[in-house]
């Protein structure tokens, strides 16, 4: 009763290993409850109350008070819970996965917290996400749902299980709605957001959401789990050819991508890479065999197509539009010759 702040919290979390500690060796079986009482309140003080955001937790990047009223409650209600399971606690037990349930809810906010805590200077009340920020959160919580998935795989549990899909809508979420459309520097929406622009922040909020959504597909893998392969494919299609319109972007406008027009090489470069594209999807479909692929690499294809009969041809001048007209040309009889060399006889033997 004399500690307060994140510390009570802390300590609400140490009485619960206490009682279990208890449980285990005196017939008394209402400290069941006085276990769950203090999970309870150990991390609704966190979450709910949101004790992180009402004071000072220091400046120190990672080593702060977040280390301890996050990182040590939620250890502390995970032993709580293994001290449960060791005198005999019933794995389907509400208390036990109450327990766990909040030693993961806490040890997830902690990885998010820390992150707003460093790239904020300290203020976890700062007002607008940085790019950088956005995007090491999405990497975060996709880097959590597969470590869940690989640590249970298909023994999932309660808390894990939830976990795993309430992180997983949450970086879709801020990948669409905020990198995608309300912070994406090519609009150039916010002068601060486009005063972060830089190769390594592209990078980082573009970049690493895609390696993070690769390391859950083989995390899927690994486990043995049905493979959602149309939403991750879609995921990983999305992201790596949003990163690479950014980049291109870049290259010819620097950091204040939104203010400037599409010159003609610009033009042309993005038709370059839409057929190099194609081409790579192609080739990964007629190699593993697999026809999502190949439509993808058509679907992109045509994409390229128009827009290059609506907009190359009125946009671009001389030579320029000669290399577009060519390079599509080239292209769609290489696409076709492979068909029919390569995919259809396949599928006549079959």
């Amino acid at each position: 009763m004399a500690l307060d702040q994140i510390w009570m919290s802390t300590a609400f979390a140490v009485e619960a290993v206490l009682a279990a500690w208890l449980w285990r060796r005196l017939p008394a079986p209402l400290l069941r409850y006085a276990i769950a009482g203090f999970g309870l309140l150990a991390t609704a003080r966190l979450t709910i109350l949101g004790e992180a955001f009402a004071y000072d937790v220091g400046l120190w990047p990672i080593f702060n008070l977040l280390l301890i009223g996050y990182g040590v409650t939620a250890i502390m209600l995970w032993l709580a819970a293994e001290e449960l399971r060791r005198g005999g606690e019933r794995e389907t037990s509400a208390i036990l996965q109450g327990l766990e349930t909040g030693a993961l809810v806490l040890a997830s906010s902690l990885v998010v917290l820390e992150i707003r805590h460093a790239l904020n200077g300290g203020d976890l009340n700062a007002p607008m996400a940085s790019l950088n920020e956005v995007g090491l959160q999405i990497t975060a919580l996709l880097l959590i749902a597969s470590a869940l998935r690989w640590r249970f795989a298909n023994q999932m549990r309660f808390g894990p299980r939830w976990i795993e899909r309430l992180g997983l809508v949450a970086a879709g979420s801020l990948y669409i709605g905020v990198l995608s459309l309300l912070t994406n520097p090519w609009w150039g929406i916010d002068d601060r957001v486009e005063a972060d622009i830089g190769l390594a922040s592209l990078l980082l909020a573009y970049g690493l959401p895609v390696i993070g959504l690769g390391l859950y597909r083989v995390a899927l893998v690994r486990s043995g789990s049905p493979l959602q392969s149309g939403w991750i494919h879609a995921g990983l299609l999305i992201g790596t050819i949003q990163l690479n319109l950014l980049l291109i972007r870049y290259a010819y406008q620097g950091p204040y991508m939104g203010h400037a027009g599409i010159g003609q090489a610009e033009t042309w470069t993005y038709s370059v890479f839409g057929i190099g594209f194609a081409g790579v999807l192609l080739a990964l479909g007629v190699i593993r065999q697999q026809a999502a692929a190949r439509y993808a690499s058509l679907a992109m294809l045509l994409i390229v197509t128009g827009k290059v009969f609506l907009f190359d041809l009125a946009g671009l001048d001389g030579l320029w539009r000669a290399a577009s007209l060519l390079g599509l040309g080239g292209s769609l009889i290489a696409i076709a010759l492979l068909y029919q060399r390569v995919i259809l006889p396949k599928r006549t033997v079959r």
